[in-house]
């Protein structure tokens, strides 16, 4: 059986060449940094250890605290592969629940919005072979205005038995991708006309650039396009 960490999060987009990030992280609580940012993530002192892709509030992530906590804090060390040097790196992760905000050895890569949807940085230009340093902080506030599903708002539950879920709640991956990788395929069928449809996107498209699609049924080739 294979294990947690050599199954791809996205099985209909699976690249060869990555690395997951899930397992144990270091894990702190905003109310215990003492330090300014740049320093926290530089020197601060995580007290916790805590199992990524689980929320602190479960018992699976090893830290099972159900208490409210506004803003939470993530850091993982790790190396880069040798078979991703000299290509194209991207940090993905499946979803943080509410706002994420991520840096990769101490260069801020950005913010995202939205406890759902998944997101990614390239970090070619921050990331080096050794002894990289990725931190996270989660912000999810009881606010009634963001999205929140089944979970409730305040401390104690209310016609509603959903603990709270805060921060890091899918899987984190690394990607190593040629210059110019696929964004996203959409494959619509019809089978009216016998056709399939692919609408491709790629970003950094250049003149000259081509792309082979192959249709196969049962593991048989059936139709070749290029």
């Amino acid at each position: 059986m294979e294990s947690e960490m050599s199954i791809f999060p996205r099985p209909d987009f699976e690249r060869k060449n990555w690395m997951s990030l899930n397992g144990e992280w270091a894990f702190e609580f905003e109310e215990a940094r003492e330090v300014e940012e740049t320093e926290w993530m530089k020197n601060g002192r995580f007290s916790m250890k805590i199992q990524v892709p689980f929320v602190y509030q479960s018992r699976a992530s090893q830290i099972a605290d159900t208490s409210m906590h506004d803003v939470v804090w993530y850091r993982r060390a790790f190396d880069l592969p040798e078979k991703m040097t000299s290509k194209t790196i991207f940090l993905k992760f499946g979803a943080v629940d509410y706002e994420a905000h991520v840096w990769v050895n101490g260069n801020y890569l950005g913010t995202h919005q939205g406890g759902y949807t998944p997101f990614a940085f390239d970090i070619t230009g921050s990331v080096r072979e050794k002894e990289n340093t990725l931190v996270v902080k989660a912000i999810d506030r009881p606010d009634v205005t963001q999205p929140r599903g089944k979970q409730y708002w305040k401390q104690q539950t209310d016609r509603c038995w959903y603990v709270p879920s805060t921060g890091i709640w899918q899987s984190v991956w690394l990607e190593a991708v040629e210059e110019r990788p696929i964004d996203s395929i959409r494959l619509t069928p019809d089978i009216d006309t016998n056709t399939v449809r692919a609408d491709i996107k790629v970003e950094r498209c250049l003149p000259g650039d081509e792309v082979e699609l192959i249709i196969s049924y049962q593991g048989q080739s059936v139709k070749k396009v290029r």
